[in-house]
């Protein structure tokens, strides 16, 4: 009939769900800028998105996420280093749950929740919460790893060297972060707010 829409993907497309994870990091970014500081470490921050969408993790420290994603069940490896950025998005922007993560020994590790990737920027979109400092909604993910957080010998890398990873000299702390990805329950809340 004229005038109806041909659109024939179903409600739970790849957009949905990447809006539904959208939705759920704006929320909880909100209750942070709020100063709820239950919600403004990168843990509390992604734990709360998580479980907005109904998918299982349980922390409590980024390390322990890090461990928890690593042994399987509902998550899988989506892939490791900056070479790894692009494809991650992708699947995020596919409608996958997908997290950035780091281990640190005698520390705390780091996780942020990546929803995009920026063609212009050439670079992940991603929103996390971080210890003493806020953190960053729907920002550069190169943003949420700095300088401050690298090993000895590594260094955070100048826009020149993120876009061409041959110039770099040696490795860089975005080369230690891992992707993992799972995919959203059918059940987990619409970006429109219901079931």
């Amino acid at each position: 009939m004229a005038g109806e829409s041909t659109d024939t993907k179903p409600a739970n497309s790849g957009r949905e769900k990447q809006r539904k994870v959208i939705q759920a990091c704006e929320k909880y970014w909100k209750l942070q800028e709020q100063g709820k500081k239950e919600k403004s470490m990168c843990n509390t921050f992604v734990l709360a998105v998580a479980h907005e969408l109904k998918i299982p993790l349980d922390g409590p420290q980024a390390n322990d996420i890090f461990d928890e994603v690593s042994r399987g069940g509902v998550w899988r490896l989506a892939g490791h280093g900056a070479r790894a950025q692009k494809t991650v998005s992708l699947l995020a922007r596919a409608g996958q749950f997908v997290i950035a993560v780091t281990k640190e020994d005698g520390g705390n590790g780091h996780v942020a929740v990546v929803v995009d990737w920026d063609e212009v920027g050439q670079r992940p979109r991603a929103y996390w919460g971080a210890l003493h400092k806020g953190g960053k909604a729907n920002s550069w993910l190169t943003g949420s790893w700095s300088a401050t957080r690298l090993a000895p010998g590594y260094y955070e890398f100048t826009y020149d060297e993120f876009k061409n990873p041959d110039n770099r000299g040696i490795a860089t702390d975005y080369d230690n972060i891992s992707y993992f990805a799972t995919d959203i329950p059918p059940d987990a809340p619409s970006a429109s707010g219901g079931k």
